[in-house]
């Protein structure tokens, strides 16, 4: 006998590359940094340039140094010197190298940050679904003075104006999260709002990380994956990933975020698939792995 399926009451999105188009300006800033420590410490070009966003895309900034400082053996009395630490621990080490990160990445994002294109009105479109901006939630691994700046910041793509995804994801009652000092940032935002139901709640990511996060922390979650920001140069391999992780549904435009609720609240019906305006990619146990397309929603290819 099929488990009666709970609707979607609550959503819970990741902040870079959800809601804005971040990551890229981010991880190049990241990448800068780690090429020079690195390259200060080992020489030559020991970290190749790219390296950052291929392997640590949804890592916090502390956990990538830290993994840097392992992997390439990197002394930490040098870095404390250099780095004008001062006389910290070890284990501190990393969390203060990536405070001179975030405050690099929070200039950088001061006038260059844009917003997902259609965030805002996809947001405002599902507050409408679930009775109330109260049921929405940010959830993200950055640290708390640049989750803030960026939702300050963040500019509408097409109009220039502030795109006001301060006021679309207000700091009230638990429902804007900085998890970045927390190893998984659903499971510390579930101890924050234990009446968060994970069966009725889905989770927006764009990360291969941030779904595995969502999934280990209650396999109730539903997700759904985004591929919206610029900074996928190989969209279709990321949507591999994101449904190979356990993504229920991929969007290629944040528009389509309110139909792919209104599809996981009818189980994903096959016969029953909403107006999607761009290509959807699905994860259907009971049909594979397929694409929708929005013009013919009863059109799909392997």
């Amino acid at each position: 006998m099929m488990s009666t399926i709970k609707p979607v009451k609550k959503i819970i999105f990741d902040n870079d590359d959800v809601n804005i188009d971040s990551e890229h300006l981010a991880m190049t800033v990241m990448d800068d940094f780690s090429c020079e420590m690195v390259g200060k410490y080992v020489g030559g070009n020991a970290l190749q340039k790219g390296h950052i966003y291929a392997n640590y895309k949804g890592t916090s900034t502390d956990k990538i140094v830290q993994a840097l400082i392992d992997n390439y053996d990197l002394p930490y009395d040098s870095i404390k010197t250099d780095y004008q630490l001062g006389d910290i621990p070890d284990e501190k080490v990393a969390l203060a190298v990536a405070e001179i990160v975030t405050q690099q990445t929070i200039d950088a994002f001061k006038g260059n940050l844009k917003a997902i294109p259609n965030i805002s009105v996809a947001l405002k479109e599902i507050d409408k679904m679930l009775g109330g901006i109260e049921n929405r939630a940010l959830c993200t691994t950055s640290p708390h003075d640049r989750m803030v700046v960026s939702l300050e910041s963040a500019v509408d793509p097409v109009t220039g104006e502030n795109a006001g995804l301060a006021e679309l994801f207000p700091d009230e009652e638990n429902r804007r999260v900085s998890g970045y000092d927390y190893d998984n940032k659903y499971e510390y935002f579930l101890q924050l709002n234990p009446d968060w139901d994970p069966k009725e709640t889905a989770v927006v990511e764009d990360s291969l990380s941030g779904v595995r996060k969502a999934l280990t922390a209650s396999q109730d979650f539903r997700v759904i994956g985004t591929v919206a920001a610029s900074s996928y140069q190989d969209k279709r391999e990321q949507i591999g990933k994101l449904l190979q992780a356990g993504a229920r549904i991929v969007v290629t435009d944040v528009a389509d975020l309110p139909r792919a609720v209104e599809w996981l609240n009818n189980g994903m019906n096959m016969n029953n698939v909403p107006q999607f305006t761009s290509a959807v990619h699905h994860n259907n146990p009971l049909q594979g792995d397929q694409r929708v397309f929005g013009p013919s929603p009863t059109t799909a290819i392997n």
